[in-house]
């Protein structure tokens, strides 16, 4: 049998590790991609699941559009605008069932008509029949909705409350009712969808809590689709409508965004509010949830805990009742429904179980449970298990004789000093261009022209004090080179003492033995003291140049509580998107 040689050399097994045995389960189910375990469906997608060659079209009803004179005592429901856009919204979906049955059948005659063998066709014919055939047997569409949180503020009801519970049963009726209606109409018009049958039907729960005159619509003409209702994650959605998102809770109402101060607002007289590692300077303002600031707007209050949104953001929310909204919403959607509850790292693998437990008694079909964290770690080795908090030792690995150095030259203004302080660091790199050393201090210490970006750094024994020396040499590739350009600077690390080179000896040994950079960083820029902060905001900047992108920090997102990531020196979120310079 052939092989790819750059498969078997890329994919070459390099370590096995012997452990204990685990039961592993892994399932591939074709054509459905779900299976049920224990009685629950287990899918990818939380809230659709489909037959074979299923396709749905969704389409999303902003509810807090519904709404009348928000935030104020006058605020209600504009029942006569929520059957109006349920009906077009309906009449629209089919309409893209149509079309989506009109795009298919070009494919399958453009397939007809390509040159290639008949055996090769066959597949692509085989696969786009059976689509259109699931199509037309079933026209299945998803109508959904956004802003339910937004919805229920604006009406000034508490998101987890008894008003927020009869609100919802009243809207989501609505659409329920004129949902179905305007399907049996459109039957009417142009047919019911292929599979539909009278006696199968008229048992089905939300046939059932049908009017009776609706009911006999469908009895006489049938239904158009054959599934309406969804409720999905929204969350492009919602930002482009600057809403909650799906039947989520608010994630935060209020956070701190920060901003560099451009050259032209420094001239305008703008002052920062801090100045960070690399010496940019930064203004801080509030964002808050747009429907706070909506609230505001039609209330002119500022208080924020004065608005309904207060006390009911992602965190604050009791699961119970969280749960409660969701299996009202639920009654009335004939799929699932995207779902998340927040839970703090702290939630125990009994609380998970009993609000799964709690969702599933309460007619819930759908529940996503996020732990703070819990998408760390997904692997954990079971080594020392029975002694999780000992400390682990690493040593470090003996130092080669000559290291590769960078040269880092950094500027710090220090609010105690009039004039800015001047560094150099010398950083010496291992055999992986990682940092091993770091020696540096006040830049008047040791002159050198500035064209010299790189280096060696020599060990080069003990002087007569019994401190380790080192040498550095610029301009050559080797230290016994000798060209013109060559510069020899002799006990460079001597030159900072006493001032900074205790330090500079401390983050050495740090580096040596393994200390993770991102977490030196993060520790050194923790201290506010200002008697060294000059230096240790040029160390700690210095540091920040060696984190990859990628590398996860130990700071948690302010907005969601997420663990923050290195991106080209700054930390970002990834589940969020908030941004902040470390």
């Amino acid at each position: 049998m052939e092989t790819n040689s750059y498969i078997t050399k890329e994919l070459r097994i390099k370590k096995i590790t012997l452990c204990e045995n685990e039961d592993v389960y892994d399932a591939t189910v074709e054509d459905n991609h779900n299976f049920f375990a224990n009685g629950i469906l287990v899918h990818n997608c939380s809230e659709l699941s489909l037959s074979a060659y299923g396709s749905c079209i969704l389409m999303l009803m902003n509810l807090l559009s519904f709404i009348d004179n928000q935030y104020t005592e006058k605020a209600s429901i504009n029942i006569e605008k929520i059957r109006k856009n349920v009906k077009i919204a309906t009449r629209l979906m089919d309409d893209m069932i149509d079309l989506e049955i009109e795009k298919i059948n070009n494919i399958i005659e453009k397939i007809k008509k390509d040159k290639e063998p008949e055996s090769v066709k066959a597949i692509e014919l085989d696969l786009w029949n059976n689509v259109l055939i699931t199509i037309k047997k079933g026209r299945r569409v998803g109508l959904g909705i956004t802003a339910l949180a937004d919805m229920l503020a604006a009406m000034n009801a508490k998101y987890d409350s008894d008003k927020a519970i009869t609100i919802i049963d009243q809207v989501f009726s609505e659409i329920h009712n004129t949902n179905f209606k305007e399907n049996a109409i459109l039957a009417k018009e142009r047919g019911s969808f292929e599979c539909f049958d009278w006696e199968k039907e008229k048992d089905n729960k939300h046939i059932k809590m049908l009017p009776q005159d609706i009911q006999d619509l469908i009895k006489q003409y049938g239904r158009r689709n054959i599934a309406l209702t969804t409720c999905a994650p929204a969350g492009s959605m919602s930002i482009i409508a600057q809403t909650s998102s799906g039947i989520e809770p608010v994630f935060m109402r209020t956070y701190i965004r920060r901003k560099k101060i451009t050259s032209d607002e420094e001239k305008k007289g703008i002052k920062a509010a801090f100045t960070d590692s690399d010496g940019n300077k930064w203004i801080e303002f509030e964002v808050s949830h747009k429907g706070i600031e909506r609230w505001k707007q039609a209330t002119g209050k500022t208080n924020i805990k004065e608005s309904p949104y207060w006390g009911c953001d992602s965190s604050e929310i009791n699961w119970k009742n969280r749960i409660r909204l969701q299996s009202t919403v639920q009654k009335y959607i004939n799929s699932s429904i995207s779902s998340t509850l927040n839970l703090p790292k702290e939630a125990t693998q009994e609380e998970v179980s009993q609000i799964y437990l709690e969702a599933w008694k309460s007619g819930c079909k759908g529940l996503t449970i996020y732990r703070d964290g819990c998408r760390e770690g997904v692997l954990v080795s079971k080594d020392n298990s029975d002694d999780k908090f000992a400390i682990k030792y690493h040593h470090a690995h003996k130092r080669n004789k000559v290291l590769k150095c960078d040269i880092h030259y950094s500027t710090i203004q220090n609010k105690d000093v009039e004039k800015p302080e001047h560094y150099i660091f010398f950083v010496g790199l291992d055999d992986n261009e990682m940092p091993y050393e770091i020696l540096g201090g006040k830049l008047n210490k040791v002159l050198i022209p500035k064209k010299f970006k790189n280096g060696l750094i020599a060990k080069n024994g003990k002087n007569a004090d019994g401190n380790s020396t080192y040498d550095l040499y610029l301009g050559v590739s080797k230290i016994d080179e000798e060209i013109d350009e060559k510069l020899v600077i002799k006990d460079i690390a001597n030159e900072f003492k006493p001032d900074q080179g205790s330090y500079t000896r401390n983050y050495s040994v740090m580096l040596r033995h393994g200390i993770p950079i991102n977490i030196m960083h993060e520790q050194i820029q923790k201290d506010t003291n200002q008697s060294m902060l000059s230096f240790e905001k040029c160390v700690a900047r210095i540091l920040k140049k060696y984190i990859k992108d990628g590398e996860k920090s130990t700071i948690s997102c302010d907005n969601c509580g997420t663990k923050l990531t290195y991106k080209d020196g700054c930390v970002i979120c990834l589940n969020c998107g908030n941004s902040k310079c470390s």
